[in-house]
């Protein structure tokens, strides 16, 4: 299966944010997959930007005929709003960018701060479920916690959940509310397949198995320098008998 292009990178790239190419390519990767292709449902992301992860997003999934559909607070500073007369630019700005790569792909970009709204909110937005799904709007704890909550119930069974900055150190309160999330019991309904970047990636607990084993593939036939990476990292471990886990689920952790 081939990844990401480096002229679609490149364009990524353009927009203005933060995104791992590592964590580009294998989105770009799990997209393309049998099981995800077969996968009804929108594209969602939660936390949108400038629009850098949906570009990539639009891109990986061309010819798929989603919705897709990004919600976001429009903030101009932390806990600013945007005033409303610059939301109409905000938002083509996004769908421009979107764009460059995905000229047919359907965009709806929808102004709403994620703590306001319910899962009864969140399912009228999207209107079905999701098949893929992005959580990078707030970094404290609460807000994290509540973008899990108030989406769980509108997967679709092998949907795909990518959660930004777990991993990051400087925003602690992120892997907290994932963590909170996951040790409740809505959110023993997910199960954690991979960690890249600073993306956590996970599904139900009935495709885990499935997303961890196409993960695995990926770096079967790998010439990029990070599946060759990972691939040794991972080798390395089964040597050993180590198998990283998060929550009992076996996770594949990409360098």
């Amino acid at each position: 299966m081939h990844g990401l292009n480096s002229q679609a990178w490149e364009r990524v790239n353009e927009v203005a944010g933060w995104l791992s190419p590592n964590a580009a390519d294998f989105t770009y990767r799990l997209l393309q997959t049998d099981t995800f292709r077969k996968t009804s449902g929108a594209l969602v992301e939660i936390g949108v930007h400038k629009g850098k992860y949906l570009t990539l997003i639009a891109h990986a999934a061309q010819g798929q005929d989603r919705q897709m559909i990004g919600i976001d607070g429009f903030f101009s500073g932390y806990q600013r709003p945007l005033d409303d007369k610059w939301t109409n630019t905000a938002r083509s700005e996004i769908i421009g960018n979107i764009r460059t790569l995905s000229e047919s792909q359907s965009v709806q970009i929808v102004r709403a701060n994620s703590e306001d709204l319910s899962p009864k909110a969140f399912q009228s937005l999207i209107q079905e479920r999701c098949a893929f799904l992005s959580i990078d709007a707030g970094h404290e704890a609460h807000e994290v916690y509540n973008d899990f909550r108030i989406s769980c119930g509108n997967l679709a069974e092998s949907c795909i959940i990518a959660a930004d900055d777990v991993f990051n150190a400087r925003v602690p309160g992120v892997a907290e509310g994932v963590l909170r999330f996951l040790g409740s019991s809505e959110g023993r309904s997910l199960a954690p397949f991979a960690t890249c970047g600073n993306k956590l990636f996970l599904s139900t607990r009935q495709f885990h198995e499935t997303y961890l084993i196409a993960s695995k593939e990926f770096m079967g036939n790998a010439t990029s320098e990070y599946l060759l990476n990972s691939k040794a990292y991972n080798d390395r471990n089964a040597q050993i008998g180590f198998t990283p886990r998060l929550f009992g689920f076996e996770l594949v952790p990409f360098i």
